[in-house]
């Protein structure tokens, strides 16, 4: 949400993470990790998508076991009331 509140995690997105959909829902996009020199933060991603209305590009994120990996994202920003 506007906030980096996540509010949708697909069953694939889960799985990658090693934890259940449930568990992430609620929780902040940190979670998910991010390193500067490997992709971009989650604040960037944040920022921009609240600026331009969206974002795609390379993040890294962490696993429940620590590891990293390197993902493809896209953002679009939808309002609603």
């Amino acid at each position: 949400n506007m906030k980096g509140t996540i509010t949708y995690v697909n069953e694939a997105q889960a799985r990658h993470f090693g934890v259940p959909r449930g568990d992430l829902l609620g929780k902040s996009v940190a979670c998910f990790g991010d390193d500067a020199l490997l992709g971009a933060t989650q604040q960037e991603i944040i920022s921009t998508t609240l600026t331009e209305g969206q974002w795609c590009g390379e993040v890294a994120n962490c696993d429940n076991q620590g590891r990293w990996f390197i993902v493809e994202a896209r953002t679009t920003l939808l309002r609603d009331e």
